[in-house]
């Protein structure tokens, strides 16, 4: 099975993905291999998204989560200006095309706005803790869509580490506090 979305075959999509896999390492803008594998660069974002609930929930102990999230996303986008600037401003953003423009609009929704405010409202009321590892469950959605979008193949690893995960979910809301 596979899907048609503005004209272009997920199929043919996950064909180019699965070669891309077989390069090593990763391409910056400007060319640059920077050699690592994309293991490393999942290993340093998961310690990164360990770290920051810890931030976010002190933050948040005096602001609401809408106010946190909106000052949260500035902050961002200062920080990244100077990388956007190093790599000659925001001219390289008008080679993409319209179609990649509109699967970033939907990821940026879903992860930066619906996403990040559920989850800014969790960390506000809830433990770090507990939320995070709520959220965790976010990995095993991709694993399924992954499947359905893409024909990625879901093997015995895959599928044993992602009920770990939802079994993982369910010992959480048994537990008391």
């Amino acid at each position: 099975m596979h899907f048609t979305l503005l004209g272009d075959s997920w199929a043919t999509r996950s064909a180019l993905i699965s070669s891309n896999k077989r390069k090593k390492g990763i391409v910056s803008p400007r060319g640059c291999l920077l050699g690592m594998s994309p293991r490393f660069f999942a290993l340093l974002g998961a310690f990164c998204w360990g770290i920051a609930p810890v931030f976010g929930k002190l933050a948040l102990l005096e602001v609401s989560a809408v106010t946190g999230l909106v000052a949260r996303t500035f902050l961002a986008g200062g920080l990244v200006t100077p990388w956007v600037i190093y790599q000659g401003g925001l001219s390289y953003l008008e080679s993409i095309p319209l179609k990649s423009w509109v699967f970033l609009t939907a990821e940026a929704f879903f992860t930066a706005v619906a996403g990040d405010l559920a989850y800014y409202t969790a960390l506000k009321r809830g433990q770090p803790g507990e939320v995070n590892l709520i959220v965790a469950l976010a990995p095993f959605v991709t694993l399924l869509l992954s499947a359905l979008f893409f024909a990625e193949k879901i093997s015995w690893n895959k599928m044993v580490g992602g009920i770990f995960i939802c079994l993982g979910i369910v010992l959480i809301s048994l537990g008391g506090e």
